[in-house]
């Protein structure tokens, strides 16, 4: 057992030494072999990456692109990385943090875009969330949501200290 600690602690130190050198060759100004230098770190942790990024985003692409996307951003902010930290749990929290902003965004743009639907035979397209049935339902809805709009504004609904607010339309 005490060989996986070993093993763990020279690709560790591996890791630190590759990050040092391309770190110094960014500062130096040789772009060409840092990046090369930096090819033996995405080597090293691109599967690990991709095992992760799957784990949270459960999408093949999505997950090639969140990887490609940390490894980028690894690299641009390399000269915030600090040599007495291990640079794969740096970079994973890099990954991480990305992958989270990922399914933020993937949320929200599920939440707001309503998808289309193919248009029927008479070229009109269904409304997939609506029956047919449910116009009254929310003709009644939208009346009452109207209802609630203007009520707590009425001189009647107001208490005591409050102030009516005016929108600008």
């Amino acid at each position: 057992m005490s060989g996986a600690p070993a093993a763990l602690t020279a690709a560790r130190e591996a890791d630190a030494s590759t990050a040092s050198a391309v770190k110094s060759l960014q500062a130096q100004g040789n772009h060409a072999e840092a990046r090369e230098r930096y090819a033996e770190l995405v080597a090293r942790h691109q599967r690990r990456a991709g095992r992760i990024a799957y784990h949270y985003l459960r999408d093949v692409a999505e997950t090639d692109e969140a990887v490609q996307d940390a490894f980028v951003k690894a690299y641009s902010h390399l000269a915030s990385f600090r040599e007495e930290l291990p640079f794969d749990v740096w970079f994973t929290r890099i990954l991480i943090n990305g992958c989270l902003d990922r399914i933020k965004s993937r949320t929200r743009r599920e939440r707001w875009l309503v998808p289309m639907t193919a248009p029927t035979a008479g070229g009109h397209r269904p409304n997939r969330r609506c029956s047919a049935g449910s116009a009254a339902r929310r003709s009644a809805a939208r009346s009452q949501s109207c209802r609630n709009v203007r009520e707590p504004y009425s001189c009647s609904a107001m208490s005591k200290g409050t102030r009516p607010v005016k929108s600008a339309r």
